[in-house]
């Protein structure tokens, strides 16, 4: 992983300005190594006597870099990535080896919300590895469609024997066909982008199979909603753990939901976040190292 440094065109050893000349050093404060060998530091020493302004150039020199790196992005997404930095400056180097730019997408179509939805029931309780093997089966066992994934119609003409030979469970396949005759029948056919996230998540989880987990994946992914914390999805609550200097794999045997960091916990430390909570969940996937569908 780079390290961010202060760069100046006349030398790497040091920064000049009008009346100082120093080394900006990069401080090492409670550097934190993942289980997938992701270290955090911090990226300027507070401690070091450095001329009037540096560190805010050197913020800025590095923030500058991040968006080239991740190409153009519109207002609110560029106020979310400066929001992470200010709130702890460890993301300056983060948002570097892990930018967030499926938030800077654009929404998915409506005429594809019925996929995501659906992504989101195969991916429960599973490894994002072992959900894309199980989509890629169901979307084989229907003619190829203009968006690669059956529609609604489609998949009802499909029995739960049928679809388990995609590798769902019973009760999976049960909930993809109860979502296909929700979108029929129009009750999930206007999730809209103009609804706000707490109706979006009424009408979703009134469906069965469908829960506070996946309505919060669809808002995030589908919707690209910045404000989202799912609280109740275990690779955030690791990704939080490490950012937070725990040592997760002690804590991996501890029995309960919740061996990682509280519910409490979570809430109280992602606070500081809002409103591009959604953002920082990214960042705490990437930390865990977990791979989203």
């Amino acid at each position: 992983m780079r390290v961010l440094r202060p760069r100046t065109g006349a030398s790497s050893q040091g920064i000049m300005t009008g009346r100082v000349t120093k080394v900006a050093h990069v401080k090492v404060k409670a550097p934190i190594k993942t289980e997938k060998g992701v270290v955090l530091k911090e990226e300027v020493n507070e401690d070091d006597e450095v001329g009037d302004g540096i560190k805010e150039e050197v913020k800025e020199e590095v923030k500058e870099e991040v968006k080239q790196e991740i190409g153009p992005n519109h207002a609110e997404y560029s106020r979310g990535l400066q929001h992470l930095i200010s709130v702890d400056s460890r993301f300056l180097s983060l948002l570097q080896e892990f930018p967030p730019t499926t938030f800077n997408e654009p929404c998915i179509p409506p005429d594809q919300h019925f996929s995501r939805i659906v992504h989101g029931i195969m991916a429960q309780q599973i490894s994002g590895h072992a959900a894309r093997a199980v989509e890629s089966r169901f979307v084989a066992l229907f003619p190829l469609n203009t968006n690669g994934f059956p529609t609604p119609e489609q998949v009802t003409t499909k029995d739960v024997a049928k679809l388990k030979e995609a590798g769902l469970s019973g009760r999976k396949a049960e909930y993809v066909l109860d979502v296909a005759e929700n979108f029929i029948s129009g009750s999930l056919a206007s999730l809209h982008h103009d609804h706000d996230d707490e109706d979006i998540v009424k009408r979703l989880t009134s469906v069965r199979g469908i829960g506070v987990w996946s309505a919060h994946m669809f808002l995030m992914f589908a919707l690209k909603r910045l404000d989202i914390m799912p609280v109740g999805d275990l690779g955030v609550q690791r990704g939080m753990a490490v950012f937070d200097g725990r040592d997760v794999a002690k804590l991996r045997n501890k029995p309960g939901s919740w061996k990682y960091m509280s519910l409490q916990d979570m809430e109280a430390r992602s606070a500081a976040y809002k409103p591009y909570r959604s953002l920082f969940a990214w960042m705490m996937w990437r930390l865990d190292g977990t791979t989203l569908l």
